[in-house]
């Protein structure tokens, strides 16, 4: 594996633990963060990206996601934030297997993606409308390849609707970074085996985004 691969598996992980963290975070708080709900959308509709680094905008709006990443890989200092998420995450990387081996749900799911996507010339990416109609897909195209998302939070904030939509979206964010870990290569095993290789690569990105 070249170190692009790396970079490749690095990012797309970043991707899945932050939008992860997020689903967490709207689920106890009912709130979420305005700059990582931009990244985690915008990754969704880069579709046809020319270069792996434009999925994410570049790698200072993944900051949050190199952090929890690191985390995870030095045993020594996994947070509790972290061990929460690791349940969405194992089954998200299910999910995301079973997506890529079924070409009618990842027609249907892309082809909703850029109807969705065709409403941004009059819409904000991240306007309640859009949020909502990706949940919608996700539930439409994503629940039914099972096993589903359980989501830990205070049921005051679960129980609202924008928030139930905000989670679905976050979720589909998620995956579309899972996704990307399988497509560069990534699998179990080689989140074992290239774990140095991963502390390294997650270095260069975090003393990249200390230095803004």
């Amino acid at each position: 594996m070249n170190d692009k691969k790396y970079q490749h598996q690095v990012l797309a992980l970043a991707g899945l633990y932050q939008a992860c963290d997020e689903v967490r975070r709207v689920a106890y708080s009912g709130k979420v963060r305005a700059p990582i709900l931009t990244t985690a959308v915008d990754s969704i509709f880069a579709l046809d990206a020319e270069k792996f680094d434009d999925i994410y905008g570049g790698h200072w709006p993944l900051k949050s996601g190199f952090k929890l990443l690191h985390q995870q890989l030095d045993q020594e200092q996994t947070a509790t934030e972290t061990l929460e998420i690791l349940p969405y995450i194992n089954v998200l990387q299910v999910l995301s297997k079973r997506l890529l081996s079924s070409n009618t749900t990842w027609e249907g799911l892309r082809k909703d993606l850029e109807t969705i996507k065709n409403r941004l010339t009059t819409t904000e990416a991240t306007h309640p409308d859009i949020i909502a109609a990706l949940a919608d897909s996700y539930q439409k195209w994503i629940s039914p390849l099972g096993p589903r998302v359980l989501v830990n939070g205070e049921r005051a904030y679960l129980s609202k609707p924008e928030n139930t939509h905000l989670i679905r979206c976050l979720l589909l964010a998620a995956l579309r970074s899972a996704v990307l870990w399988r497509q560069s290569g990534g699998n179990r095993l080689a989140f074992v085996l290239y774990r140095k290789q991963y502390i390294e690569t997650l270095a260069t990105f975090i003393d990249t985004t200390q230095a803004h």
